[in-house]
């Protein structure tokens, strides 16, 4: 008796854990997009933004702004871009192409105009990608961004950065574009913050240039910043972020901010259970308790299926399904004990046992 009261007491525990679905995710992968393979991360649970890294850097890089981001609501799509991180280097950039490969990651994910904040060559790819895409962004927030090369650095950096004998392809690349201009500027219709630091390799002017070119557009120089500092493994980058998604309105409404999977699993589990107590009064009808290893079987298999499917309702479902049909184990033998007490009726497994 102890036993199998211990084993029901297991049976609901993960009954009960199985019904506390989450939308959270959490993960790494990568994707075919515009004739390359693209390495990315995502994380969180809410509206789409897209993270887009430095000249020669990663994903890694904004780990910080993901994780404040994802926390405070928002899915998080941290790329590689091509030839960068773990992506497998190339001979030859152009921001163009990588435009096209977010373009393509965008249309291959299923996201509706999701936010983007691109930092340094991160930000020309999203500045680039609303250009040739008019349309594609909610919003779009840049950190230390240029959208062309000559007058667009500090004097001093420009003329030892132009000056570099065999630059490695990311650098002939940045040496010669972007190309774009301030008209580009002027056909963007999202809301846009253009960030630098005050002590930016960028020009202040040319930061200015950008931001006040947008028509939604807006220019903050960070305090007490060079390039990186204020994005590298740092808050302040996301606090602005979030500052500015919550100005715009770019969050969940309340209501859609919640989380409906436990509901949704909750009533599966109801009715799941449900179904199962005829299925047991039936089979023991028909059966008796020499049906137990049919409940068994049944356990089994979604059990496997619960562990190989993605969706997380759909396996927490799984999950119930596996967990009821062993409960139903002891049930079939618990109601064979009501039918000999004379509590249910009879039925031809009784009869043909009696014989």
């Amino acid at each position: 008796m102890i036993a199998k009261r211990v084993i029901r007491m297991a049976c609901v525990a993960a009954l009960l854990l199985c019904s506390c679905g989450t939308n959270y995710v959490s993960y790494t992968d990568t994707i075919s997009v515009n004739g390359v393979e693209l390495f990315y991360a995502v994380e969180g649970c809410g509206r789409p933004v897209i993270l887009l890294h430095g000249n020669g850097g990663s994903h890694n890089d904004l780990e910080t702004t993901t994780r404040q981001l994802a926390q405070e609501g928002y899915t998080v799509y941290a790329l590689d871009s091509r030839g960068q991180g773990a992506n497998a280097p190339l001979a030859e950039y152009h921001y163009k192409d990588m435009a096209e490969d977010v373009r393509q990651f965008i249309a291959a994910k299923g996201l509706t105009k999701p936010a983007v904040f691109g930092f340094s060559d991160g930000g020309i790819i999203a500045l680039q990608l609303e250009v040739m895409y008019p349309g594609t962004f909610s919003a779009i927030a840049t950190g230390g961004a240029n959208i062309f090369v000559r007058g667009a650095l500090t004097p001093e950096f420009e003329s030892y950065f132009l000056a570099q004998e065999n630059p490695n392809p990311l650098n002939v690349m940045m040496m010669n574009e972007p190309t774009m201009t301030v008209d580009d500027m002027k056909q963007i219709g999202c809301p846009a913050i253009i960030m630098a630091g005050d002590g930016d390799l960028i020009r202040k002017e040319h930061t200015e240039l950008i931001g006040n070119n947008i028509p939604q557009g807006e220019v903050v120089i960070v305090p007490d910043a060079d390039h990186g500092s204020y994005i590298y493994h740092s808050t302040r980058v996301g606090d602005l972020l979030l500052d500015f998604f919550d100005r715009i309105g770019y969050q969940l409404t309340p209501l859609l901010a919640m989380s409906f999977t436990g509901i949704v699993v909750g009533l599966a589990t109801f009715l799941i259970i449900g179904l199962f107590h005829p299925i047991v009064i039936k089979a023991e009808f028909y059966f008796r308790a020499r049906c137990w290893w049919v409940f068994l079987l049944s356990g089994i298999v979604f059990c496997a299926l619960s562990l190989l499917v993605d969706n997380t309702v759909l396996s927490t479902i799984f999950g119930v399904t596996a967990f009821s049909s062993f409960w139903s184990i002891l049930e079939v033998f618990e109601q064979q004990k009501r039918v000999d007490k004379g509590w249910f009726p009879q039925g031809p497994g009784h009869k043909k046992q009696g014989k």
